[in-house]
């Protein structure tokens, strides 16, 4: 929801400087503007940020439309410290569930490492524990875990919990 409104708050920042701006570089905007939707039509059906091209545009001109974007446009004069607390309580939010992502990819590189040299038991206990962090932000990051679980399996010869892991 913060990133629709993200998308949104852009969006309504270029058309306020389309209405600031009085001379032809009004297409400028625009083309910003038809950009950043047809990222979010993009987006509904796969999720173009993990191409670093792609993000490092659409964060530009996300950052361009807003930028020009105050609060007093959008009639928050009064309203400015709880706009701002809710803001860096979000952000926080944020940054803690980033991190338990962070930790479970981490914790599950080690265990790739121990999976390349066939140290079965470090790799299965660096997987579990990846796993524990990444459910906890409900990540679809797993599938890589199991999928290295499942191997630790088949090479430890536990093919029942391997065929479980591989579904």
């Amino acid at each position: 929801l913060a990133f629709l409104l993200f998308i949104v708050l852009s969006l309504i920042g270029g058309i306020f400087l389309l209405f600031k701006i009085k001379d032809d570089s009004k297409i400028i905007y625009i083309a910003i503007m038809s950009a950043i939707m047809a990222f979010s039509v993009h987006a509904i059906f796969n999720f173009p940020l993990k191409i670093a091209p792609i993000a490092v545009l659409f964060w530009f001109y996300c950052g361009v439309l807003c930028s020009n974007l105050s609060i007093t446009d959008l009639s928050f004069k009064k309203r400015r410290f709880l706009i701002l607390a809710v803001c860096v309580i979000f952000a926080i939010i944020l940054v803690i569930l980033f991190s338990f992502q962070f930790i479970a990819n981490y914790l599950l590189g080690k265990g790739i490492i121990e999976v390349q040299i066939k140290n079965w038991d470090k790799a299965y206990d660096h997987c579990l524990n990846s796993l524990v962090f990444s459910d906890f932000v409900s990540s679809t990051a797993d599938l890589r875990t199991h999928f290295y679980l499942g191997e630790i399996y088949y090479n430890k010869g536990r093919m029942d919990k391997a065929e479980r892991e591989f579904l």
